[in-house]
């Protein structure tokens, strides 16, 4: 009986084993956070917003390696102080401060800009969110017009904690009558441009052209001159 029951529960741990194996390499290539989800920080970055955009069926982002190294830039400047305060540039930008003593991870500050869906209805393009609190991080994540992305984190110095950034291009959160606006004065300009190229181009010819024929009355007249004497 001892040994049917030893057997039996040399059994079970294969079995368990078995089951679990799997999951707990997967777990370690993956990701400590979650079963899927990538150990590194940028694919972490990248992999964690596109599951939010596919969530709301809006087409996934591209990493940008010229975005990345703004982002990677901005961050080496709040490395002294780790304050949470925008870059101002061109692109759109979530930012994200992590107190010292935690080990802080892109999945932290992806699920704190994603927690603001929560307050957002799509219909209205209203936020109800509590008193400080807002839903551009979330509308910036899942902004449809943006294709590109790339982030950075650094530890401050100073034990001042974790300070990250995404940067997103085109960026979000425009109006969409400023969207146009900057769309239709973009089409203007570009055809002023190809408009004075035209002008340039035509005054270029005639200008030739009347050169050439000012070359050949000369030519004529030299030819006239010389067989009058």
């Amino acid at each position: 009986m001892a040994a049917d029951a030893a057997t039996a529960l040399l059994l079970r741990c294969v079995v368990i084993t078995t089951l679990l194996l799997p999951r707990a390499i997967a777990a370690y290539v993956y990701g400590d956070s979650g079963f899927g989800i990538p150990r590194n920080s940028t694919e972490r970055f990248l992999y964690l917003q596109n599951q939010a955009r596919a969530d709301v069926g809006v087409a996934p982002l591209a990493w940008d390696g010229t975005v990345a190294a703004y982002a990677e830039k901005y961050a080496a400047a709040r490395k002294g102080d780790c304050d949470l305060k925008h870059s101002g540039g061109p692109y759109g930008e979530n930012i994200f401060w992590g107190s010292a003593g935690a080990n802080w991870t892109a999945t932290d500050a992806v699920a704190s800009w994603a927690s603001e869906k929560q307050w957002y209805n799509c219909s209205d393009d209203s936020c109800d969110a509590p008193g400080g609190r807002g839903c551009t991080h979330y509308k910036q994540m899942v902004w449809a017009k943006t294709t590109k992305v790339g982030c950075a984190s650094v530890s401050c110095d100073a034990n001042r904690g974790t300070f990250m950034v995404c940067e997103y291009d085109p960026p979000g959160n425009v109006p969409v009558l400023l969207y146009y606006y900057y769309y239709y004065t973009t089409v203007v300009i570009l055809l002023l441009v190809l408009l004075l190229l035209y002008i340039y181009i035509y005054i270029y010819i005639y200008i030739y052209i009347c050169i050439k024929k000012y070359i050949r009355i000369q030519t004529l007249y030299t030819y006239v001159l010389k067989k009058i004497k």
